[in-house]
């Protein structure tokens, strides 16, 4: 609708917002910028005003959409807490560092969000429209339900406050990064092969990188588990 104007309301969007290539997808960036303020303020003006544009009017029924994106970017905000000023700063009370177990904001995750992303499913499913993956919604409800366990045993244990940004997996796709490297550049790996690698890891001591420690334990218990993860398999 703004391609043409030269006044944009979003003007960081591009069709690779919208239409990405599966290469496209994994752009990071573009995901943050389309459940930003700026869309959102754009969407919540054009519903507002559906007739302050020749075309504006598609919006007037946009609210369920505009509500996924509001969910969406408190869930990001949330997760993205990164010092202990940002939300003064910016004005946004969802960048607030966690200095409580009480905190409404673990409330909303636990409940609100995971009630409104599983009716969401039913209601495409009733429908026949499409939702999100399977394992994409799996993956936000485990993160969303760790998030909230470990800020609160964090803070159970003694930490003053928690800043959700420094959660990260990085040891965890380092780990399984190497695992594929040593199989062969291989993805799709079994029982075998995770076994294979990870006695290989510890025999070699190739895993003496950041986190070593905690990835050798792991591998331990791993390897020493074998007969009963071939079993769950």
């Amino acid at each position: 609708m703004q391609r043409d104007e030269h006044v944009k309301l979003v003007r960081c969007l591009t069709r690779k917002h919208v239409y990405p290539s599966n290469l496209e997808k994994m752009n990071v960036l573009r995901a943050v910028q389309l459940f930003g303020t700026d869309v959102l303020a754009a969407f919540q003006f054009l519903k507002d005003n559906p007739y302050s544009h020749p075309r504006a009017h598609v919006f007037e029924g946009s609210g369920p959409t505009l509500n996924f994106l509001k969910v969406m970017h408190k869930w990001f905000s949330i997760h993205n807490v990164g010092n202990r000023s940002y939300a003064y700063e910016c004005r946004d009370e969802n960048q607030a560092s966690f200095s409580s177990p009480d905190d409404d904001r673990l409330s909303w995750l636990e409940n609100d969000f995971l009630d409104y992303l599983n009716q969401l499913k039913h209601h495409c499913a009733a429908n026949g429209k499409e939702f999100l993956s399977e394992d994409t919604f799996q993956a936000i409800t485990l993160t969303t339900k760790s998030t909230v366990h470990c800020i609160r045993y964090l803070l159970s244990i003694g930490f003053q406050f928690v800043l959700t940004k420094a959660f990260n997996s990085d040891a965890i796709e380092a780990f399984y990064s190497i695992m594929r490297q040593m199989c062969g550049g291989n993805d799709m790996l079994d029982i075998s092969a995770a076994t294979f690698a990870c006695e290989k890891v510890l025999k070699v001591g190739l895993a003496n990188a950041q986190g070593a420690e905690s990835v050798s334990n792991f591998l331990w218990i791993f390897c020493n588990r074998r007969k009963s993860l071939t079993g769950w398999m």
